[in-house]
């Protein structure tokens, strides 16, 4: 997508760019003519930020006013080498999450009102796209984990036991399973409530997780229950 869409607006680099904590930003994908490659870390000068806020785009023929002073981690020359730079917000939930920029150069370019209305096309489409992908990573997520502590559910825990299995025929050792429940827990929720209950059982997961080998796997399987597999046992 970049590169068909800086072939198209007769740039020499297009960027897609994540905004971290206000006006950090990092790279997340990019494409330049040259084959050229930087890892950006940097922060958004406020105008910058300002402007993808309200009007949704910054053009600039001076590419050092996109960042503050001394947070840039790029060579200074690969910015003295940028002759025209725009930038088109990527929204999420009406929040600015990033922005598609693209760089030219060798020389000045004026953008037209036509063209910038296309950029602003693109820009939601990418918004679209990308808010599509997470919607996709979260139901992966929560078809094989339990959504309050991050462990395994029962059917990834299944899938990894049947795996494990496998290879203990194979190489002739034993995998164990132990079954843990919480003794009387009931009664925390029914004394302190849920969200004290859900705190417990988040620290009881975080502590078998870190009392496991890598090799191992811990899962939750509901309520106060979790399940342990133990690889390559005697």
């Amino acid at each position: 997508l970049l590169q068909r869409a800086a072939r198209t607006f007769e740039v020499d680099c297009a960027v897609l760019c994540k905004i971290h904590d206000g006006n950090a930003i990092s790279v997340a994908n990019q494409w330049c003519r040259d084959g050229s490659s930087h890892r950006l870390q940097a922060e958004l000068h406020p105008a910058v930020v300002d402007a993808l806020k309200g009007s949704g785009f910054f053009h600039t023929k001076n590419a050092a006013e996109l960042f503050t002073a001394a947070t840039v981690s790029i060579q200074n020359e690969d910015i003295q080498r940028v002759q025209s730079f725009v930038s088109i917000p990527i929204e999420e939930d009406g929040d600015i999450t990033g922005f598609l920029g693209f760089a030219s150069l060798e020389k000045t370019k004026e953008w037209s009102s036509a063209s910038l209305e296309a950029l602003r096309v693109l820009g939601n489409l990418v918004s679209d796209a990308m808010i599509r992908v997470r919607a996709e990573q979260e139901i992966q997520f929560l078809a094989y984990y339990d959504e309050l502590t991050g462990l395994p559910n029962r059917t990834l825990f299944s899938d990894r036991l049947n795996q494990a299995l496998h290879v203990a025929r194979r190489s002739e050792v034993f995998v164990g399973v132990m079954l843990v429940n919480l003794d009387s827990f009931k009664m925390v929720n029914d004394t302190m409530g849920h969200e004290h209950g859900d705190q417990i059982l988040l620290e009881v997961a975080q502590a078998m997780e870190q009392r496991l080998r890598k090799m191992d796997t811990v899962a939750r399987f509901g309520g106060d229950e979790f399940m342990i597999m133990v690889n390559n046992i005697a």
